[in-house]
């Protein structure tokens, strides 16, 4: 049988998705989650933490479900967790220490100030996924895990049916000798001093009811939280410390077993052998379409001049009908060319194979990420600039101009391609022929007969004059390409045992171990910089009160999302009416207790979970976690009703409830997952993966208080509280996130900051250029245009560093705010993105401008012909200068025009083309920034 659209038969289908990305990642993810299940209901007390195993099921297949399957993963995400836990430990001591201490009062005033100074992470992109596992833990281990806030307060009673069973039975344990002395004491009230355990030196308040039964308290004190640090055995649960460092490390094992099983794949080879091969061919084929463009335009005024007056041929139809078919080329490569731009643009996706150590490679110590890195980048800047030519040049009015300019282009584009296969095979012979190419002639060995046909119709001869620096980035491509290749390669050399520990070697492994060191402390190091950063004048001046001020927009943020948690927190521990009305049980209910102790504690996780950087992400997270919550919830219920027996101990069947687990959750990972190396990266869609993965988190959450708190008595009321405390927790979020100021993602404000930013940059270079005094002669002098070009110069990596920064912020708030975008009531402005892509485009042709500047000034004849009175130019500058100075707002985009240089303006062909092209690069910059304005103001935004 054989299925019509691809021609393949069923059982082909079947093995093609037997075999495939997806198939695996889900096997590897679903082999991790059923060692978290089989720890926690393995009963195996002896190396899992008494009260840690029920966080092992609900953590490990949210960690999995959010984490890539890399290898970069394990020493980026991973290996920092042990770090972030100390980290979260230490705040909970300290935070129960002030409860001890000082009170109820000022435990809630602390943890709001620690909350808001945690919550400017959440800001950082490299941060931000730590800080809400850091608060969610501090909030577990203050108000949910025994011992809480209320416990080292009030101390504890047993049996009290809001402490756990296995905690219970411990405790009943430290207290044995103590009852039974107060026992032979008789009925009534003893005081009773203990004597062993690790309660020793505290008194029991024993109370001997008269049927024989006791009821035992013991007061709490700053001796419990000194406890939590010195006590140890894992079937403790005062040994608080010790019981999270062994769980981190279980948690951390077993997670990691998800990126290191083998075969070991890596981020280093998907850039390698595909983003970089794919987006040096795409660069070199829009070099091409750019090429053909300016050919059949050139095509098509030739036969327009002939046909003056007559009618339009079939020839010029044809002309036209290529024309728009390179034109709808041009755009499609355009837009795969800023899917690689996002994945090289700065060199992130490559500095991430720091964390992927070639182990098994004999040579001495290499950064081989550096490496990636500076070819990513390289690459990013090329093809950053093979757009930006082509959307600079107003291809109607292109001739010998563009020519001349072209030539180098091509040579250019021959090297990528080679480079391309280079890469793509891992063959290194394939670079020697380059060298030739780039010095503009070709011979039997270094091009093929379509090249030099290519160039023979430009009418090209050796090199010519590069603007771009096209020949040098190419250089720079073929030569980072050769040694990336010769880094990759296993050479069979025997190396002496001096190379291994040369200084080139040491130096190697320092820059390697630094990025593991660094993730270690980083959280540390960016919490320490939060509190420097009020004592700079530079901070405050960068405060305005502007929403689509970022500075501005995360102080705003970071003190909502604090009030949250403190309101909550308050509304939990001084308004009884919240608690009671709030906990889904009978007065009389033996377990409501319980419920009212916890459900408060459930609220703030909700509220922190479901609370993201933008209002729109916010809202929708918290539609997603209520549905999934309610689905998993049942989904949970369903479980402990199907493996319910009363033959074992806890009223489940342990194997049942594993078995379940495990099949429900490597479903649902298959069937919501990602397609292809998006898998790899995040199992989870951005569009609806919190859904899951809620769902998935909320039905073993059910699962494990049922199985090791509540019973088949609890079964229902589990169930009922987990699901009123979320929503409780998520309309808090989003009351919060509406708020005003709210931070919204959809805004167009944020790509308008990059197009403000890149008017503002440009004005600044024509200012710069026309502040230049002149002697006498009307000509610049030297040494100021000197100093003028080291100015210029650094702005270009200064526009190129703040406008990738703000694109990165822009695109991330976009993201956030796209969720649900299938559903049209929850739909951003699809030319939001658009016109985020296209500003993109302009960030390395704003960049092009000061650099432009800044050689012209660099020789004499570029120096008068850009400045000197009598040259022409400076006139247009100033005219420029005066639309600049009406804004963005104020400007006219149909009266704006420029004058170019006349043929016999007696500047040398060189100077010409490069005042020319620094003239028609901020032409199409004014224009294009006018375009971007009106579209973004026709956008529309908001819930």
């Amino acid at each position: 049988m054989t299925d019509p659209p691809t021609g393949k038969s069923w059982g082909e289908r079947f093995s093609d998705e037997l075999f495939s990305t997806h198939t695996e990642v889900t096997l590897r993810l679903g082999f991790a989650m059923f060692l978290g299940f089989v720890f926690t209901f393995a009963n195996i007390y002896a190396i899992t933490p008494i009260e840690m195993n029920l966080l092992m099921a609900v953590l490990i297949p949210g960690a999995v479900l959010m984490l890539p399957t890399l290898m970069f993963s394990f020493g980026s995400v991973l290996l920092p967790l042990f770090s972030a836990f100390v980290y979260c430990y230490c705040s909970t001591s300290a935070l129960l220490a002030i409860a001890v201490a000082a009170g109820t009062e000022w435990f809630i005033l602390c943890f709001a100030l620690w909350t808001f100074w945690n919550s400017f992470m959440r800001w950082d992109k490299l941060e931000g996924g730590k800080v809400g596992i850091i608060i969610v833990t501090v909030i577990f281990q203050t108000t949910i895990i025994w011992p809480t806030y209320d416990t080292v307060q009030n101390g504890f009673t047993v049996p009290d049916p809001s402490i756990s069973p296995l905690t219970a039975q411990v405790l009943k344990g430290f207290l044995s000798d103590a009852v039974g002395e107060a026992m032979m004491k008789g009925e009534g009230t003893h005081d009773v001093l203990i004597t062993t355990s690790d309660l020793a030196g505290q008194t029991a308040q024993v109370t001997v009811s008269e049927d024989g039964t006791t009821s035992t308290y013991v007061a709490g004190g700053m001796w419990m939280v000194k406890g939590m640090w010195t006590f140890s055995g894992v079937d403790n649960p005062l040994a608080s410390f010790q019981n999270m460092m062994v769980f981190i490390c279980w948690v951390i094992l077993i997670v990691s077993l998800v990126p290191l099983l083998p075969p070991w794949r890596t981020a280093r080879n998907y850039v390698w052998r595909d983003v970089l091969p794919y987006a040096l061919k795409d660069t070199a084929s829009i070099i091409r379409l750019n090429a053909s463009r300016m050919k059949v335009h050139q095509q098509l005024r030739e036969l327009q001049e002939k046909n003056i007056g007559g009618d339009v041929s079939a020839e010029e139809g044809e002309i036209k009908a290529r024309i728009a078919e390179t034109e709808e080329k041009i755009l499609a490569t355009r837009r795969r060319l800023m899917v690689s731009q996002n994945a090289l643009f700065d060199g992130s996706l490559a500095n991430l194979t720091y964390f992927e150590p070639r182990l098994l490679n004999l040579k001495p110590v290499q950064c081989t990420a550096e490496v990636l890195s500076s070819l990513s980048v390289s690459i990013a800047q090329i093809s950053g600039t093979a757009v930006g030519f082509g959307v600079v040049i107003d291809h109607q009015d292109d001739g010998e101009f563009l020519k001349n300019v072209m030539e180098q282009h091509l040579i250019a584009a021959k090297a990528l391609d080679t480079c391309a296969k280079s890469l793509k095979k891992d063959d290194l012979a394939l670079l020697e022929s380059i060298p030739t190419v780039l010095n503009g002639s070709f011979n039997d060995n270094g091009g093929d007969t379509e090249s030099k046909q290519e160039h023979a119709e430009l009418g090209t001869t050796g090199a010519t004059h590069d603007p771009f620096r096209m020949h040098q980035k190419a250089m720079d491509i073929v030569n980072l390409s050769g040694k990336w290749l010769v880094e990759m390669s296993h050479s069979s050399t025997s190396h002496g045992l001096s190379e291994y520990f040369s200084k080139s070697s040491r130096r190697a492994f320092v820059k390697n171990i630094l990025p593991w060191l660094y993730l270690q402390l980083s959280h540390y190091l960016y919490l320490l910089r939060v509190i420097v950063v009020p004592f700079d004048k530079k901070s405050w001046n960068k405060l305005e009160l502007d929403r689509n001020n970022y500075a501005f927009i995360q102080l705003v943020w970071s003190l909502k999302y604090s009030i949250g948690h403190a309101v909550l927190m308050i509304m939990t521990i001084y308004w009884p009416t919240f608690a009671d009305a709030f906990t889904v049980a009978d007065e009389n209910n033996p377990y409501r207790s319980s419920f009212v102790l916890q459900n408060g504690g459930w609220c703030l996780v909700a509220y922190s979970f479901a609370t993201t950087q933008t209002t729109e992400g916010s809202v929708k997270k918290g539609i997603m976690r209520a549905f999934g919550t309610a689905l998993g919830g049942v989904i949970g219920w369903i479980a402990l009703v199907a493996c319910e027996d009363k033959r074992y101990e806890n009223e489940f069947n342990p194997y049942g409830i594993i078995a379940w687990l495990t099949v429900t959750a490597i479903l649902t990972t298959y069937l919501a997952s990602e397609k292809g190396f998006e898998a790899r990266m995040s199992a989870l869609p951005n569009d609806y993966g919190m859904f899951v993965l809620y769902s998935v988190t909320t039905s073993i959450t059910i699962i494990v208080y049922g199985y090791f708190a509540y019973g088949t008595l609890g079964r229902d009321l589990i169930v009922q509280n987990r699901i009123v405390s979320n929503l409780v927790g998520i309309a808090m979020s989003t009351v919060m996130s509406l708020i005003p100021p709210g931070n919204y993602g959809g805004s167009p404000g944020r790509a308008m900051k990059i197009v403000s930013f890149h008017w503002n940059s440009i004005q600044y270079v024509i200012d710069t250029l026309l502040s230049c005094e002149l002697d006498e002669n009307g000509n610049p002098f030297d040494e100021r245009c000197t100093e003028i070009a080291d100015n210029l110069t650094k702005s270009y990596n200064r526009i190129l560093t703040k406008s990738s920064k703000l694109r990165g912020l822009a695109l991330g708030y976009e993201k956030d705010a796209s969720k649900l975008h299938k559903f049209p009531r929850f739909k951003v402005d699809p030319n939001l993105k658009v016109e985020l892509e296209k500003i993109s485009c302009d960030i390395h042709v704003a960049a092009f401008v000061p650099l432009m500047a800044a050689k012209l000034l660099s020789h004499e004849d570029g120096r008068k012909a850009l400045l000197s009175l009598n040259g022409g130019v400076r006139t247009e500058l100033s005219l420029l200068l005066k639309e600049f100075e009406l804004g963005l707002a104020g400007g006219d985009i149909a009266s704006l025009t420029v004058q170019f240089p006349p043929q016999n303006s007696g500047l040398d062909n060189t100077t010409k083309i490069d005042v020319e092209l620094f003239l028609r690069t901020i032409f199409w910059m004014v224009t294009e920034m006018y375009r971007h304005n009106e579209a973004l103001d026709k956008i529309s935004w908001g819930i």
